[in-house]
């Protein structure tokens, strides 16, 4: 009797023994699958946030860019050039031209001793960077300098259409200045050159600014980057200088021509051009795909600058037309310089 009853309980507490086992299983089991739903539910969300950032990143890069206000001169009596669109951008190994006291090249700044540094243009020599006055201003005024020692002398000097009016002394360092006013009533295109002579350097123009004829209304004639809205007719047939934005020549003599083709480049991200319906001009590779989208005008006179974001990148192209290059004889492409 007694080894049942001992059977029994024994039976009873294995029973009592297993259900807490069991019960302790179950919960521990639970416990594993709210966790791993919680940190399953934390990796979606830093997934879906990360997805989002880089869709904002993306539709950033594919949105047309907005012009933005227009930058008024500190000065009414006189326009830098730096808010005017240069042209025909030449600068020794392609860097970038320096705007606004960036040199453009090693992400370096406009020596800080250099009075009206804020405004410089700068340039790795050699260097050729141009504008198109259309008769609208009488005196050019600027500084000529160095932004770094040069083991040959530079030269600085200022065309206008097409003709040499100042050159600077030869200069080497930082420490020589020339100081350049120049009358330019009535012309057409003023050219900053800078000649190192068989060397290379950092060249800078401090305060490059030009004084408007009487009557100039920055407000109504200084030129303005505004949304495209082309016709196909408008632009069919026309020659451009097609460049990156402060930095390298792509092609001298890009014509569009009628049949939709890309005339005087080749490559393979440049094939075929239209007019999307929203009047930008789109242009595509050999693949069919749109590589830049030319969505920003600028119209000055018989002037037309274009710009775009060349694919997926911050990476700016640059069309320009001149009418004067018809007249005068396309720019030919030039040579890398050979220091």
């Amino acid at each position: 009797m007694r080894t049942r009853v001992v059977t029994v309980i024994l039976a009873l507490l294995a029973a009592l023994v297993g259900a807490l086992l069991w019960n302790w299983y179950s919960s521990a089991q639970a416990r594993c699958r709210d966790e791993a739903h919680r940190r399953g539910k934390e990796a979606l969300v830093a997934r879906i946030e990360q997805l989002e950032a880089e869709k904002k990143t993306l539709s950033a890069a594919l949105q047309p860019m907005n012009p933005g206000p227009r930058k008024r001169p500190q000065n009414p009596e006189f326009i830098y050039l730096t808010d005017l669109p240069e042209t025909d951008v030449r600068t020794g190994y392609n860097t970038p031209l320096g705007k606004n006291g960036e040199v453009g090249v090693y992400y370096l700044q406009v020596k800080p001793k250099h009075a009206g540094a804020g405004h410089a243009l700068s340039a790795h020599g050699p260097s050729h960077v141009a504008y198109h006055l259309l008769r609208q201003f009488k005196t050019f005024v600027a500084t000529a300098s160095m932004n770094m020692s040069s083991e040959l002398p530079q030269i600085f000097r200022v065309k206008l259409d097409g003709k040499t009016v100042w050159q600077s002394a030869p200069m080497q360092n930082e420490v020589h200045i020339a100081e350049c006013v120049v009358d330019v009533t009535g012309k057409e295109k003023l050219e900053l050159e800078t000649d190192p002579g068989g060397g290379a350097a950092h060249t800078v123009w401090l305060e490059p600014r030009l004084v408007p004829i009487d009557g100039f209304n920055v407000d109504r004639d200084l030129p303005v980057l505004i949304p495209a809205q082309l016709t196909f007719d408008e632009i069919s047939g026309r020659t451009f200088v097609f460049s990156v934005k402060h930095g390298a020549l792509l092609c001298a003599a890009l014509t569009l021509h009628p049949s939709g083709r890309l005339v005087g480049h080749a490559h393979e991200n440049e094939a075929t051009w239209e007019i999307d319906p929203e009047g930008r001009l789109l242009i595509k590779g050999t693949n069919g795909l749109t590589t830049c989208r030319f969505d920003r005008m600028l119209k000055w006179g018989s002037c037309c600058h274009l710009e775009g974001r060349f694919h997926q990148t911050t990476a700016v192209h640059c069309l320009d037309n001149f009418p004067q290059y018809t007249e005068a004889g396309l720019p030919t492409t030039p040579t890398a310089p050979n220091f």
